[in-house]
């Protein structure tokens, strides 16, 4: 539905995202392919220069959840984030009716 309503269309890459700090990760690299017990776990040091030691620490938080399927399970990530292809979303923009007059509408304001 948001896809649709944001008219996000092809091309978009997906990204994991810790719940905790935020950070990007890519989804292809960080789900393992074997079945094992493992998922992964944000591995981002908000201070890595900070003189304390307790500031060097990771984040640590999980980023994969089990999703059962089929006597089986899958890894998925907690949180996504998808990226449109900036090409694609700036085809639109121009498509959109009226779009190259409401880009010239500041040349004729009075100052």
């Amino acid at each position: 539905m948001a896809r649709k309503l944001l008219e996000i269309r092809k091309k978009t890459k997906s990204f994991a995202v810790c719940p905790n700090c935020n950070k990007l990760y890519d989804t292809a690299a960080i789900i393992p392919q074997d079945t094992g017990d493992s998922g992964f776990k944000c591995t981002h040091i908000e201070f890595p220069n900070h003189t304390m030691q307790k500031y060097h620490r990771s984040c640590g938080s999980e980023l994969l959840t089990k999703v059962s399927v089929n006597n089986s399970y899958i890894w998925h990530p907690k949180m996504v984030y998808l990226l449109p292809c900036l090409k694609t979303q700036i085809l639109m923009l121009y498509q959109r009716p009226g779009f190259e007059d409401f880009l010239n509408k500041w040349t004729s304001w009075d100052n």
